[in-house]
């Protein structure tokens, strides 16, 4: 009788798996406990022919279940409800934006009892400690409330030119990346439907993102205790995007559900890695009706208006987060046993560089391949290692790799996967517009050359240098600075190390500012200069020295005063070039009238010129890396005699730091590879 139930119940499974396809039945073996769960949602749209769409996107999410996961959370209920009572805050200030008493009651809320309420939720909520398949977790009523949602805004304007598997991939999926998901997609369709009935965007998912962005601008709060861990809240970090420890990942999680809910489809486009850090960024893909995909950089950036710093050119590489698996994905291409990159480890990816920048597919000879391995790797030299951006696959017969969309004048090298690390075993390249590429090898010849960096200036950081122009300098011996003397107006960018700015002051005052055109003054460290010694006074900052002449330059002093005002953070005075204030206006209380006619300034920077005292180390390329010896920098400049040139070098800072980047030298200049 035990085996005639057994077999009953193997038989009872095979039949109902059997009016399956193939990843469904697979997902149902794979499910478990949650395998009711999913075939409700399989029968409850296939009774009714008219919902044969809806059956094939059940199909689709169900198919592809297994290769999703996140931590799971249970928020309070009355989450939601704070959701709405901000919904309508923002919408006031939206309304009227230049409003002091909006201003004002706006601002209270957000920094007093927002911050208590939602201290509380944090409290009632529950969590998980470990991430789960999302094939084992979802409900019944949570994907067919995900698939409802998606079909009442399929035929939007916006949407209207979508095939069926792009609907599938742009506006089905509950989720952009790994973030916690809940049942709202109807919840925020509704909130937000009134976006096609908008005379200004209707037909135009790039004014409606643009008009989303604004509105989660004023959900924007900064949690005030940045040494706690915040946990991942998904679509709820709306609540506090503006933290530091939000990445674009989070920002994309909370963007991308409104955008999805609205009907316009979006996915994640992201590098795995910069071309010059070990940083990934993740933009906002944005399908339009011509089929085209606009990136941008989710709630900081609207569609079509990329800063600088998050350039598509400076990307190594360009993948699409995709909810289905994919066959050219190294996930599918590896042999049996072979490990890849953490990077590449789900199926869930493609490759879109050539859709955002020049590229050309290449074939490089190998040598030292594992004959068992199927993939390599093409890799970037970053802080210090090899890090993969794109995968290749071999042909041991002919002792090739073939690799597609490599981006043009970039400079890398074959890498095998081995022990958790990338192993070269090619040659280094520099890849050229035409398809081709040039192997990079020292040339017969020996030179000198003379260093003032180890890493290129940054371009983020250069942005913020620009922010400076136009910074006003006033004097006055009134505190509230009622009767202002305009003395100077910074007039060009500042450069990542100490200068000197004049200006003409035949006058006394006791109080001096600095004023910023809009944001912040971004200023690591700034000191009011003097030529005349005496008991208030003590050296300033040197400047650098990147020539010996350098040396003679006139020794001034610093006047000692005292920051005044509401933010008082002290961070330009504190001699740490690392950090920074966030002040918009800086002023300086000297005790008594000073004529002051002379700043010297440090803007925001990452301390990557050559620091006196700290030990160096330059390398050359020729095969491997090799040490040209040691060096203790005397001054702001190292000079390296008997050197191959022709190749790529590599300064190492043995002392302090770990931002460092290969680079040509050429004309007497350091030219950073890939930069």
């Amino acid at each position: 009788m035990k085996n005639l139930f057994l077999i009953a119940i193997l038989l009872g499974f095979t039949y109902s798996c059997s009016k399956y396809s193939e990843d469904i039945k697979e997902s149902l073996v794979l499910v478990g406990k949650n395998k009711p769960e999913l075939v409700k949602v399989l029968d409850h749209y296939s009774q009714n022919p008219a919902d044969s769409l809806k059956y094939r996107a059940a199909c689709f999410l169900i198919s592809n279940l297994k290769w999703h996961n996140s931590r799971q959370i249970i928020l309070p209920n009355k989450i939601w409800d704070e959701f709405l009572f901000e919904d309508s805050l923002s919408k006031i200030k939206i309304a009227s934006p230049k409003d002091p008493v909006v201003d004002h009651y706006f601002y209270t809320f957000k920094t007093g009892e927002k911050k208590n309420r939602l201290k509380r939720y944090l409290q009632e909520t529950t969590f998980t400690d470990t991430t789960q398949t999302d094939i084992k977790t979802l409900s019944s009523e949570f994907l067919i409330n995900t698939i409802d949602g998606a079909f009442e805004v399929r035929n939007l304007p916006w949407n209207k030119n979508l095939s069926f598997d792009e609907f599938c991939e742009f506006i089905l999926p509950y989720r952009l990346t790994s973030e916690p998901v809940f049942d709202i997609r109807q919840t925020l369709r509704r909130q937000f439907q009134n976006l096609a009935n908008i005379d200004s965007i209707v037909n135009d998912p790039i004014k409606a993102t643009s008009a989303i962005n604004q509105y989660i601008n004023y959900f924007n709060w900064d949690w005030d205790d940045l040494n706690s861990d915040l946990p991942d809240l998904g679509f709820y970090n709306i609540f506090f995007w503006n933290i530091n420890k939000l990445t674009c990942a989070h920002h994309l999680a909370i963007e991308g559900q409104i955008l999805r809910s609205a009907g316009i489809p979006v996915t994640e486009i992201f590098t795995p890695k910069w071309k010059i850090n070990n940083l990934g960024h993740s933009w906002c893909g944005l399908l339009t009706n011509d089929k085209n995909i606009i990136p941008f950089s989710p709630i900081w950036q609207n569609p079509a208006t990329i800063r600088s710093e998050h350039s598509l050119d400076k990307a190594s590489k360009l993948y699409m987060r995709t909810f289905s698996a994919q066959n050219n994905s190294p996930y599918y291409l590896k042999a049996q046993h072979e490990a890849i990159p953490k990077i590449f480890s789900s199926p869930c990816i493609k490759d879109v560089t050539n859709l955002f920048v020049d590229s050309h597919d290449i074939e490089v000879e190998i040598n030292d391949a594992p004959t068992t391995n199927k993939l390599c790797y093409f890799c970037l030299f970053i802080y210090r290692e090899w890090e993969p951006i794109g995968w290749g696959t071999i042909n041991h017969s002919t002792g090739t790799i073939s690799f597609k969309n490599i981006p043009d004048g970039i400079i890398g090298i074959p890498c095998i996967h081995e022990d958790n690390k990338m192993k070269p075993c090619g040659k280094l390249i520099q890849t050229a517009s035409n398809g081709q590429y040039k192997i990079i090898k020292p040339s017969n010849e020996i030179g000198t050359i003379q260093l003032t960096r180890k890493y290129p200036p940054k371009a983020g950081l250069k942005y913020f240098n620009d922010l400076a122009i136009g910074t006003i300098i006033e004097g006055s011996n009134d505190l509230d600075f009622s009767n202002p003397v305009k003395l100077s107006t910074l007039t060009d960018t500042l450069h990542p190390h100490f200068q000197d700015r004049a200006f003409l002051n035949k006058n006394k005052y006791r109080y001096y500012r600095l004023t910023a055109p809009s944001y912040g003054l971004h200023i690591a460290e700034l000191e009011f200069l003097t030529d005349k010694n005496g008991t208030e006074v003590s050296k300033a900052s040197p400047l650098p020295i990147f020539n010996l002449s350098d040396r003679n330059a006139k020794q001034f002093f610093k006047l000692k005063g005292m920051t005044i005002g509401e933010r008082k953070d002290n961070f330009a005075f504190d001699l740490n070039p690392l950090t920074y204030t966030f002040q918009r206006m800086l002023t300086v209380d000297f005790g008594k009238p000073e004529q002051i006619n002379q700043i010297r300034i440090l803007p925001r920077n990452a301390d990557n010129g050559i620091t006196i005292g700290d030990n160096y180390e330059l390398f050359y390329w020729d095969n491997d890396w090799i040490s040209c010896g040691e060096k203790v920098a005397e001054y702001n400049f190292l000079q390296f005699d008997n050197i191959p040139t022709g190749t790529i070098y590599w300064l190492k800072n043995n002392s302090n730091g770990h931002e460092e980047q290969a680079f040509f030298y050429t004309n007497g200049k350091q030219i950073y590879i890939n930069n």
